[in-house]
């Protein structure tokens, strides 16, 4: 008989098949994989597998946590939708079968009401979670699986009654909610809270506020609930990080509850969107607008208006002869999409012709009159920078005389201590600080586009002075919208506010450090210093109290600008951010006199600092690049691995010993 060969005792170094398969396991020069497992089309793996690191741990159980949150919403979709049809084939057996024994009216009433709760979007989430069991009811309603469900979705009477005297100061600057003031009431109790063919139904008082979560939160109506969904989310978003539940004394985990509701709201929103939302869903998705906003996701704000406005439009709310709560939603939309339109760089959806005039709306008031002008021009900007280098310059002509006469529109005292003084409340000076901010800052993208043309051009001085005065009164209005915030008067947290002030105060500076700055009086100089110095002292303190990343990043860069144009930038490595929507700042360090040279074509010193700025601030508007999923708060000095495309550059140098900042 044969002898066979003894086979070898396999170590560790083989392939994970070969130690199976007790063969032997030999790689070839250059070979991944083994003769065995490349002979049988077998997966060679080592049997030494190396754990994951930290960071793929994180990744795995944040991609994990994402999967679970689409399976729960497609299975609490699939859910809804599976009642629905059971709904409507048992309605059709009935309406089919032998109706002549009829019972009593009262029972039928407490039937009805009773299949009305199992059918509440709350209810159908909450069986879908299996969560707290038990639970007290929060008010006197007879069915007590709704109450529990209202209230593991809320948080106990106790802290939400603690967040709306916290945040009540705000509800009137949301959008839909102070559009008719003067013809709403504001006392206790005045009036059941719901949406009437004038009103949207947002709470005026505390004691409505509390009624329109509970009736809200006990609906049938998918556009009611997540309009009420939506409301609280912009509560828990003006509230501080310190904000603690009263009932453990821990710190009220606000984002998770945040991000859970726009989930809920987003899969209603799924389910009940087709063929067209109903009008308490627009008015949801206008206000989610407004919360992407003050959370600094301006792209997501737009593709909520964006679903608004086309819902909208199948409802027929752009034609005359509505309502006027039909009116004032069509109205909010519309200025919204050209607002955020022009902050993107992308074209608006509703034409000029479509917009209401402002003769069917007699009951106007000024604030709203200023914005939708102020939306008109943001319109007339954005067809302009489209076409970019093809328009003619008769346009941002044209454009200059429309904000002329706006800024006629807006009184000067404005946003100032003095309004405060004599407005009606403190909400209406906040609204006003906005619009000051907002048109400023607007301002700054008509002449910025022509202030860093060549100095032949004739073009290049008068749009220099405008737009860095505008950038000016930018900052100037950012001050006294953080300046308003003392005393009973709670912080207003918008990391897009943040955002805008930081617009201002950076291509200010770069102006100021540059060879031929827009002023050569060193008075307005110094002047423009101290304020871009005191913005960034504000931003700082800002972020501190509302943990807003936005502010706290704005404050690092424009630190570290002012810092390398003073000679004083302590940190040895290069420093470099990128900024969504606006460009990247570079400082680096020169160690030899060969490596570099200065704008003036001269060696640079060793020691000398450089500050590369790459804007889209001094050019035509253009949609921004490989945007990720947080946008304005995402970590800016992130690698976004992108190579971007910025409309304007330039390379300033500064030595400790000549630089032309101010010391203090």
């Amino acid at each position: 008989m044969e002898h066979q060969t003894k086979r070898m005792r396999l170590g560790t170094k083989s392939c994970t098949e070969c130690r199976r398969r007790k063969v032997r396991c030999i790689f070839d020069e250059r070979q991944s994989e083994c003769r065995q497992c490349m002979a049988h089309s077998l997966a060679c793996q080592s049997q030494q597998v190396l754990p994951p690191s930290s960071e793929d741990k994180d990744r795995i159980i944040q991609e994990l946590t994402q999967f679970v949150g689409q399976v729960e919403s497609r299975m609490i979709s699939m859910q809804i939708a599976i009642d629905t049809l059971a709904s409507k084939l048992d309605s059709q057996a009935a309406g089919n079968a032998n109706t002549e024994h009829e019972t009593d009216a009262e029972n039928n009433g407490q039937q009805d009401e009773v299949e009305l709760y199992q059918k509440t979007p709350v209810l159908e989430y909450f069986k879908s979670r299996r969560n707290k069991p038990n639970a007290t009811p929060i008010s006197g309603r007879t069915d007590p699986e709704l109450n529990i469900a209202v209230e593991d979705l809320i948080p106990n009477r106790q802290t939400l009654t603690k967040v709306l005297e916290y945040t009540d100061q705000a509800w009137s600057t949301w959008p839909l909610s102070n559009m008719r003031a003067s013809q709403r009431t504001r006392s206790c109790g005045s009036s059941k809270p719901g949406s009437t063919a004038d009103d949207a139904g947002f709470p005026g008082s505390f004691e409505s506020a509390l009624a329109f979560i509970d009736d809200s939160l006990r609906s049938i109506d998918f556009g009611l609930v997540s309009k009420c969904l939506v409301w609280l989310c912009l509560c828990y978003q003006q509230l501080p990080r310190d904000f603690k539940d009263v009932e453990t004394d821990l710190p009220l985990r606000t984002e998770e509850m945040i991000k859970r509701y726009l989930l809920r709201v987003e899969t209603f929103y799924q389910v009940r969107s087709a063929p067209v939302c109903n009008l308490d869903f627009i008015e949801a998705l206008a206000l989610r607008s407004e919360l992407f906003l003050l959370r600094g996701l301006p792209c997501k704000a737009w593709q909520s208006t964006r679903a608004g406005v086309d819902s909208a439009m199948l409802l027929e709310l752009h034609l005359p002869g509505n309502t006027n709560r039909e009116r004032d939603v069509w109205e909010t939309l519309w200025t919204q999409d050209r607002r955020i339109s022009l902050f993107l760089g992308m074209p608006y959806s509703v034409p000029e012709y479509l917009i209401s005039s402002v003769e069917e709306d007699k009951h106007m008031t000024v604030e709203r009159k200023v914005l939708r002008k102020l939306a008109m021009v943001s319109g007339h900007i954005s067809d302009r920078d489209l076409l970019r280098k093809d328009v003619p310059y008769s346009a941002t002509e044209r454009i200059t005389q429309e904000m002329d006469e706006l800024e006629t529109m807006i009184p000067d005292k404005w946003g100032t201590q003095k309004d405060l003084e004599s407005s009606l409340s403190f909400p209406q000076v906040v609204v006003h600080s906005n619009i000051k901010l907002l048109y400023y800052t607007t301002r700054q993208m008509v002449h910025l586009p022509y202030a860093r043309l060549s100095a032949e051009d004739k073009r290049t001085k008068v749009n220099q002075l405008a737009g860095f005065d505008a950038a000016e009164a930018a900052i100037q209005a950012y001050q006294d919208m953080r300046a308003l915030e003392t005393g009973p008067n709670n912080p207003i947290r918008s990391e897009f506010y943040d955002f805008l002030g930081f617009t201002a105060a950076l291509p200010l500076n770069s102006d100021l450090v540059s060879p031929e700055p827009s002023t050569q009086s060193m008075e307005e100089q110094e002047r423009r210093w101290a304020e871009v110095t005191q913005m960034t002292k504000t931003m700082r303190e800002t972020s501190e109290i509302l943990n807003c990343t936005v502010a706290a990043q704005s404050a690092d860069v424009l630190e570290n600008f002012q810092a390398a144009c003073k000679g004083t930038f302590s940190e040895h490595a290069p420093y470099e951010v990128t900024i969504p929507y606006f460009g990247e700042v570079q400082i680096i360090r020169a160690f030899a006199k060969d490596k570099q040279r200065t704008r003036y074509n001269r060696r640079a010193q060793v020691g000398e600092w450089f500050v590369e700025l790459k804007t889209n601030a001094f050019s035509f508007r253009r949609p921004n690049e490989c945007l990720s999923e947080r946008e304005l708060v995402e970590d800016w000095s992130a690698d976004f691995c992108h190579d971007f495309t910025w409309g304007w550059e330039d390379l300033c140098d500064f030595c400790a010993s000549n630089s032309r900042v101010p010391s203090n």
